[in-house]
């Protein structure tokens, strides 16, 4: 599997798992067509044109990650202009201040799993619940969503659902009924359920094969 991972000081390496070796490149549309995995990681602001714009098409990318204070430019600019990558599957952020879901990643309809980690979401936007091919959604340490609403229903190939460390205010019990889900997690989540949640959570408990992290764990804040 080749891979993109770019740094800070604008070091550009293209990896070969198999070899474990980085070798410095200039990046060309060939490159493109055979990355499976692009990684950028930026402590501090800089600009990655090549991940830019909507000349970039990576028919083979299946994974795409962010991590650090440096790739909101390059996460506005994809907002922008988008790019193409037909067979994407799973696309994270870590540690980059961001309040909401970036626009770009909601119109890759093949997505599977996205996950935020130490992002300080706000909310889960309408075209979040037309991926139907997602099966894990991840907000951990740092969500600031307060509504998990009823759309969450559309989601029909779920499996696998973390939400740690916030105060909801509105929880849909449709969640525990998405006919996979398997996966739901709560942990130091601050929430008072209602009775037609708790129902749910009954039901979803029922299955052995089910596995709930919840508020049973917690003092409700």
């Amino acid at each position: 599997m080749k891979a993109i991972e770019l740094k800070n000081q604008q070091d550009w390496f293209l990896i070969d798992d198999n070899e474990n070796e980085k070798t410095q490149y200039v990046f060309t549309d060939e490159i493109y067509s055979e990355l499976e995995t692009i990684i950028v990681a930026a402590d501090f602001a800089l600009d990655y044109p090549l991940l830019l714009g909507p000349h970039l098409y990576a028919p083979n990318l299946k994974i795409l990650g962010f991590r650090g204070q440096g790739c909101k430019i390059c996460i506005h600019r994809l907002n922008i202009h988008g790019f193409s990558a037909p067979n994407i599957e799973t696309i994270g952020f870590e540690d980059i201040g961001i309040t909401q879901i970036p626009e770009f990643i909601l119109k890759f309809k093949t997505i599977r799993d996205i996950h935020f980690r130490h992002e300080k979401v706000q909310e889960m936007p309408a075209a979040l619940f037309g991926l139907i091919c997602l099966q894990t959604l991840r907000f951990q340490y740092g969500s600031q969503i307060p509504v998990i609403p009823d759309a969450i229903k559309s989601l029909v190939n779920l499996e696998y659902f973390d939400f740690w460390g916030a105060t909801i205010h509105y929880l849909s019990p449709d969640l525990f009924r998405l006919p996979r889900i398997k996966y739901i997690n709560f942990t130091d989540t601050s929430y008072n359920p209602s009775r037609e949640v708790e129902e749910a959570v009954g039901e979803f408990k029922m299955n052995n094969s089910n596995d709930f992290h919840g508020w049973q764990d917690y003092q409700t804040r």
